[in-house]
C-alpha cells in the first residue's frame, strides 16, 4: 500500500525503514519477499527525479534480481560492446590503460552496466507499491528516535510538500522491532546513533553534468577517466540515452561560478557537446568523499546505505554497497525476526560490511588520488608508470574484495567469495540458476551427489529450520551445468561441495559430499541459531 501521511493512530511493524531511496526500496521488497511487515518512512513527497549513480554493479543487479526487480529493470539497463573497457587517456586521446569490464561476471551478468537512478528506482517503487507488507508514508519527516530496548519508536510529522515539517503537524510515533537509517548522507537516524567515522580525508569537488544527445554520434572515448592535469574529467554513459561528464574543479573556480550555463556549455563545447545536439539534464557540483561508519548498529537501530558510508565516485561502487548493505541485512534481520537467532547475530552485520565497503572506499579514493593530480610534472610521471604497465601487458584490475569476517567457514580458501552463477536445465526447467532454483535461500550445491544426502539427522534439522536447498550439479547431474560454470569454479577451487548464503556469498565448501554436513553445523553454530550444536 502507498500514502502520503495522514494523521492516524500509532501503527507497529516489524521494521521501520526511513529513507526510500534505492537501498530503503531494495530492502524494504527483501524483507517483505520473507514475509516481514515493513513502513518505508520518506520526507518527500516524490522520488527523487533527477540522475546520481550512473553504473550497476552484477552484484547489486543480483540482489536486486532477488528482490523481484528482474525484466522491469532489465529494461532500463544499457550493455553494449563499447562498455567492455574503460579507459584511461591522455588529453590528446591516447589509451594509458584498458580496464576490461566482463559481459559474463561471477553472478552470471556484466561486471557493470549502465543506468539511469530514477528509472531503476521507478522499477523498485511500483514494486514496494504492489507489496501488500510494505506501508509507503511519503511526505512523513522523521524528528525523533526513541531507542527502547526491544520496541525502537520513531516520531514523524507530516510534511509541507518541501520536506519540512507542515505547520501545526501533530507528532506521531511508528513503533517496530527494528529501524534502520537509510537516510543518506544526511542522515537523521545517524546523526541521533553519533557512530564514530573511519575518514580517510579525501575530498575532491567536481561539477557533475547529465545530457541526453538529441543527434545520433560516435563517442570517443565511450567510458574514460581523462587524465588531464589542466582539468581532470571523466567521461561515460548513464543508461539508455543518456551521456555523463564530470569536471573536477580548479583552484579558484567556485561552486556558483562552474554551475552558470555559460560555465556548463562552455566545459562541454571541447566535447563537441552543444545546445544545438543535445539537452542539458541536469548541473550540479558535488564534494566527493571517502569515509565509513565504525558500528552500524546501536541495539535494535542499524545504518544503511549513504547512512553508513560515502565514496568517491571512481569505482561505481557507492549505489552498489548500499544495495549489498540491503542484501547482507535482510538475511539477519530476517533470522532474528523469524526467532531463529538471537538480536547479537546483527553484530556481523557491521562486522562483514565495514571492512568490505571499506576496502572499496580505500580502493576509490586511491584511484582519486592518481586521477586528480595537477601538477604536470607528477601528472608525466604518473603517465609514465601507466605506458609502462600497458606496455608489459599488466592490467590492474582487481580481484572482487571478499568478506572478511563474520559469518564464514573457518580456514576455507572460497568463504566469503561471491558464488558463481550459471545456466543449469533439468528437462523440465531451464534459466539462471536463482531464476529456476533457489532465490533468496541457504543454498548447497553438490558435485558429486545432492548434498542433503550426505547430512545426519541433526545437520537436516538445522537445515530444514533455515529453509535450505539442496541441489545436485553437473555434466549428467540431475541438473545438467550447461555451460560448465560450475565445473569450472567448483572444479578449479578443489571443491564438490558448497554452502552458499542468501546474499550469494559463499559460507564455506569441502572436499568431498560428507563435508555438507560439517559446513550446515558450522553454519548453525555460527548464526547461533536456536538448537544448533555447541
Amino acid at each position: 500500500m502507498s500514502a502520503t501521511i495522514s494523521d492516524q493512530g500509532q501503527v507497529d511493524f516489524d521494521v521501520v525503514l526511513v529513507g526510500a531511496g534505492p537501498t530503503g526500496l531494495t530492502l524494504a521488497l527483501l524483507l517483505a519477499g520473507r514475509g516481514h511487515h515493513v513502513a518505508l518512512v520518506e520526507r518527500w513527497p516524490q522520488p527523487y527525479p533527477q540522475p546520481r549513480a550512473i553504473g550497476l554493479d552484477q552484484e547489486a543487479l543480483r540482489l536486486m534480481r532477488q528482490a523481484g526487480a528482474d525484466e522491469r529493470v532489465q529494461q532500463v539497463l544499457q550493455w553494449s560492446a563499447e562498455l567492455a573497457e574503460a579507459h584511461y587517456v591522455t588529453p590528446e586521446g591516447e589509451i594509458l590503460m584498458r580496464m576490461p569490464v566482463r559481459e559474463r561476471g561471477e553472478s552470471g551478468w556484466p561486471d557493470m552496466v549502465a543506468f539511469n537512478q530514477p528509472d531503476v528506482e521507478a522499477c523498485l517503487e511500483d514494486l514496494v507499491n504492489e507489496s501488500p507488507r510494505i506501508k509507503v508514508m511519503r511526505n512523513a519527516i522523521v524528528v525523533g528516535l526513541v531507542r527502547h530496548d526491544d520496541t525502537p519508536q520513531v516520531r514523524y510529522l507530516s510534511g509541507d510538500g518541501k520536506g519540512e515539517p507542515r505547520a501545526g503537524a501533530t507528532p506521531r510515533t511508528l513503533t517496530a522491532k527494528f529501524v534502520v537509517g537509510c537516510d543518506g548522507a544526511n542522515s537523521f537516524i545517524a546523526s541521533e546513533l553519533k557512530p564514530g567515522w573511519t575518514d580517510l580525508g579525501f575530498s575532491s569537488d567536481w561539477l557533475v553534468v547529465d545530457i541526453r544527445p538529441t543527434v545520433e554520434r560516435q563517442w570517443v572515448p565511450f567510458l574514460a577517466e581523462v587524465l588531464d592535469p589542466m582539468r581532470p574529467t571523466t567521461v561515460a554513459p548513464a543508461g539508455p540515452g543518456r551521456r555523463r561528464f564530470e569536471f573536477m574543479l580548479m583552484p579558484g573556480e567556485t561552486n556558483e561560478s562552474m554551475s552558470t550555463p555559460e560555465a556548463i556549455w562552455r566545459l562541454l563545447g571541447r566535447w563537441n557537446v552543444t545546445p544545438q545536439n543535445c539537452e542539458l539534464v541536469r548541473a550540479v557540483v558535488y564534494r566527493f568523499k571517502g569515509r565509513w561508519a565504525d558500528d552500524w548498529r546501536d541495539g535494535r537501530v542499524l545504518l544503511a546505505g549513504d547512512a553508513a558510508h560515502l565514496t568517491p565516485p571512481f569505482l561505481g561502487q557507492g549505489f552498489n554497497s548500499g544495495i549489498r548493505d540491503a542484501g547482507n541485512l535482510a538475511m539477519y534481520l530476517d533470522l532474528v525476526l523469524r526467532g531463529l537467532a538471537p538480536v547479537a547475530l546483527l553484530d556481523r552485520y557491521t562486522e562483514e560490511r565495514a571492512p568490505h565497503v571499506g576496502a572499496l572506499i580505500r580502493r576509490a579514493v586511491e584511484l582519486g588520488h592518481h586521477i586528480c593530480i595537477t601538477d604536470p610534472e607528477q601528472a608525466r610521471m604518473r603517465d609514465e608508470g601507466l605506458r609502462n604497465m600497458r606496455d608489459s601487458g599488466v592490467t590492474p584490475l582487481a580481484e572482487r574484495v571478499p568478506l572478511v569476517g563474520g559469518v564464514l567457514a573457518d580456514n576455507d580458501a572460497l568463504a566469503g567469495t561471491l558464488s558463481h552463477q550459471g545456466r543449469v536445465d533439468n528437462g523440465a526447467a531451464s534459466g539462471m540458476f536463482d531464476d529456476v532454483c533457489a532465490n533468496g535461500r541457504f543454498v548447497l550445491l553438490g558435485a558429486d551427489a545432492d548434498p542433503q544426502t550426505h547430512l545426519g539427522p541433526q545437520a537436516r534439522a538445522v537445515w530444514a529450520r533455515l529453509g535450505g536447498a539442496s541441489f545436485h550439479i553437473g555434466e549428467s547431474a540431475p541438473w545438467r551445468d550447461v555451460e560448465g560454470v560450475y565445473k569450472a569454479w567448483m572444479g578449479g577451487a578443489g571443491a564438490t561441495v558448497v554452502l552458499i548464503r542468501p546474499d550469494y556469498h559463499v559460507f564455506g565448501s569441502g572436499p568431498s559430499g560428507a563435508d555438507a554436513d560439517r559446513l550446515v553445523l558450522e553454519l548453525g553454530r555460527k548464526l547461533g541459531l536456536s538448537g544448533a550444536a555447541a
